[in-house]
């Protein structure tokens, strides 16, 4: 197998890697025949996965593109796993080039990739750190170079809300948290049961959001609003 110039060495790429494997989910191109085999496996048992992948990217554009509009441009990406398939610097930068955005994930494949795929990408910086210590992320002498904790900053956290949100608060001036969840309304009961035991088992309590990935563009942006808070 040829080594991808986005695949940086010293990977082993005979093993699958979750981040690429949600990579393929998205429909991107940063995955390899052993991901692929992963992911069509979990899809075998879990049929709507990757529509659920995809509803909750959807959502991350949506939801970046509403706020740069409103003036927000920096942004930290928590569990951003690979920037790939329009990611928050693609978007965000399409509606203001200036715009600034940390990427931050804890697992070092994820990590090596981004760090690989953004080496020329201005206006972005690849951190691996956990969300579980939010100072740790905050100091980070990379994320404060692109980030400007005086100014409104837009922290897009992957299921790891009650942990970013104090430390969000403490140094950020003001924070705008896009929050994304699987939604569990369409999911077989067993499944179902089994998403919520294990979002109770984390601490997180069992609510989910639906998204229709048939509903019209108004009704998405009801749903967005009603989402989306700024503190």
């Amino acid at each position: 197998m040829s080594r991808p110039s986005w695949a940086p060495p010293g990977l082993d790429l005979s093993r699958p890697s979750a981040a690429r494997v949600y990579d393929y989910y998205l429909g991107g191109s940063h995955n390899f025949e052993v991901d692929r085999r992963m992911a069509e496996e979990a899809i075998r048992l879990w049929p709507e996965l990757p529509r659920m992948m995809q509803a909750n990217r959807d959502f991350m554009r949506r939801a970046v593109r509403y706020l740069v509009g409103q003036g927000i441009t920096q942004f930290i990406d928590i569990g951003s796993g690979i920037p790939t398939a329009g990611n928050v610097h693609e978007v965000a930068q399409r509606e203001n080039p200036q715009t600034n955005v940390v990427y931050v994930d804890n697992d070092p494949v994820a990590v090596a990739h981004s760090r690989a795929i953004l080496a020329d990408v201005a206006g972005t910086t690849v951190v691996e750190a956990d969300f579980r210590n939010p100072g740790v992320i905050f100091d980070d002498p990379a994320v404060r170079e692109l980030i400007d904790f005086n100014r409104p900053a837009g922290g897009a956290p992957a299921g790891g809300c009650p942990a970013l949100r104090t430390g969000c608060g403490r140094s950020v001036r003001r924070c705008a948290t896009l929050l994304r969840h699987a939604g569990v309304g369409e999911l077989p009961g067993d499944l179902a049961r089994e998403f919520r035991w294990t979002a109770g088992c984390r601490g997180q309590p069992p609510a989910a959001v639906q998204t229709d990935a048939n509903a019209d563009d108004d009704a998405h942006g009801a749903a967005d609003r009603g989402v989306l808070r700024g503190s």
